[in-house]
C-alpha cells in the first residue's frame, strides 16, 4: 500500500529466481480497487435503497481486505530474509513498520475528529454511535469499529508484525516452524469454539482471528518463494484461475456479514483468503511474464494505502450530497448512479495518488527522522 520495489535499494529484491517484484504492486493496486467498489455498493445502498445500479459482484470487493493481508505477511518475509541478529536491527525493523502505519493514518483520523464532534450520528451507526477515540488513535483492540472506518483492519496488521517480527529473529527452519504452530493453535481454538472465539475480550478475539491465517498464508508464500524453485507459467495462470474461481463461489455463497470486530470466520479465510494466497503467488510467478504491462494498476498500487485511508470518508460524502441534491425522479435512474459511482472510484483513485505524494511520504520520511531510524524506501506491509 505504498512506495514501490525500488530498483535502486538492493534491500528491497530477495535472491530467488522471481527477482524484481513488480507484480505484488500490481496486485496491491488491484486490492485498492477492490475496496472501492465494495464501499461504492455499500453508499449507494445504503443512499439510494435497493435499486442498485452497482453491480452485484462488486461486494465480493470486501476481498480486498484479505488481499492486501497476504501481501503483508508476504512483505514481512521479503524485506527481511536473514535472522533480525541484534536488537538495533530489530528495533529500526519495527520502528519502520510503525512510522509506516501510524503518520498517515492519523492525518486522516485528525482530520475526521471535527466532524465525529460536531455530529457523532455519522459515526458508528452499527454500535449506536459508539466510538473509543483513545483506542482508535492506538490502533488498540476494541469493541467498536474505530473512528475511521478502516482503522480495524491496522488493529490486525500492527499485531502481525509484533507477532511475526519475533519468527524473523530466527532463520528459515524456526520461522517455518513459527507459523506451522501459530497457524495451527488458531485453526484449533476456532475449530472447537466456532465463531466464539475469543468473544470475551477484544484482545482474545484479535490473537485468535481467522486473519492472521490470511497472513500467514501470505508468509508463506514468501517463504517458499525463497527457495530455488521454478514453475512453468501454466502453473500460476491455473493456480490464478483457482482464486478466481474461488472467489465467484464466494459470490454466490458468501461468509458471514458483520461489521468489526465480529467481521472474520474461517469461512472468510477459506472464501477470501485463499484466493489472496492463489493470486500472490500467481502474480509473484508471473513476474517476468508480465513486466512492463499493468503500469496504471501498479502505479495504483504505489499510492495504495493512501487510497486505502482516504477513500471512504470521500465515497460517503459523494454519495451523501447527490442522496440530498439530485432530484426523485434522477435518483432511481441508473446512468445517473453508474456516473456517481465512476465519479467515486476516480475521486477516490486521483485524492489517494495526491495524498500519497503530497502528505503520506513526507510524514513518514518526518516520522523515521525523528525517530532516529533510516528513511528506506521499503514497501508498506
Amino acid at each position: 500500500m505504498n512506495p514501490k520495489f525500488s530498483p535502486r535499494d538492493p534491500s528491497m529484491h530477495a535472491t530467488f529466481s522471481h527477482g524484481e517484484i513488480c507484480n505484488v504492486q500490481i496486485l496491491r493496486g488491484l486490492a485498492a480497487i477492490f475496496v472501492i467498489f465494495y464501499h461504492i455498493y455499500l453508499w449507494e445502498g445504503k443512499n439510494f435503497g435497493r435499486g442498485w445500479a452497482s453491480p452485484n459482484f462488486f461486494r465480493i470487493g470486501d476481498a480486498g481486505v484479505d488481499i492486501f493481508f497476504t501481501i503483508s505477511g508476504f512483505i514481512m518475509v521479503y524485506i527481511q530474509p536473514k535472522a533480525l541478529s541484534d536488537w538495533t536491527n530489530y528495533r529500526r525493523f519495527i520502528l519502520n513498520r510503525i512510522t509506516r502505519i501510524f503518520p498517515p493514518y492519523w492525518i486522516v483520523s485528525l482530520a475526521l475528529l471535527p466532524l465525529w464532534i460536531l455530529r457523532p450520528d455519522l459515526f458508528n451507526n452499527f454500535y449506536h454511535n459508539q466510538v473509543d477515540i483513545v483506542r482508535s488513535f492506538l490502533l488498540l483492540p476494541q469493541n467498536y469499529t474505530p473512528l475511521h472506518g478502516v482503522g480495524w483492519t491496522l488493529i490486525h496488521e500492527l499485531y502481525f508484525y509484533f507477532v511475526v517480527s519475533f519468527a524473523l529473529l530466527f532463520g528459515f527452519r524456526t520461522r517455518i516452524l513459527f507459523g506451522l504452530i501459530w497457524g495451527g493453535i488458531i485453526l484449533l481454538v476456532n475449530f472447537w469454539l466456532g465463531d466464539n472465539a475469543g468473544r470475551s475480550s477484544p484482545f482474545l478475539q484479535l490473537c485468535l482471528s481467522p486473519f492472521s491465517l490470511t497472513f500467514l498464508l501470505g508468509y508463506f508464500v514468501g517463504l517458499f518463494s525463497t527457495l530455488p524453485l521454478q514453475f512453468p507459467n501454466k502453473v500460476h495462470y491455473t493456480i490464478l484461475l483457482a482464486g478466481v474461481l474461488l472467489l465467484i463461489y464466494a459470490f454466490y455463497f458468501p461468509p458471514p456479514g458483520g461489521v468489526y470486530p465480529n467481521n472474520n470466520s474461517l469461512r472468510r479465510f477459506i472464501m477470501y483468503g485463499l484466493p489472496g494466497a492463489a493470486f500472490l503467488f500467481a502474480f509473484i510467478g508471473l513476474e517476468k511474464s508480465w513486466r512492463g504491462h499493468f503500469r496504471i494498476f501498479e502505479k495504483i498500487g504505489n499510492a495504495s494505502y493512501s487510497i486505502y485511508l482516504t477513500h471512504l470518508p470521500l465515497i460517503a460524502a459523494i454519495y451523501a450530497l447527490f442522496s440530498k441534491t439530485l432530484p426523485p425522479a434522477l435518483s432511481s435512474h441508473p446512468p445517473v448512479l453508474i456516473g456517481i459511482g465512476i465519479l467515486s472510484l476516480c475521486v477516490s483513485i486521483l485524492a489517494g495518488v495526491i495524498f500519497h505524494l503530497w502528505i503520506e511520504l513526507p510524514s513518514v520520511k518526518l516520522a523515521r527522522s525523528l525517530c532516529g531510524v533510516t528513511n528506506r524506501k521499503m514497501p508498506a506491509t
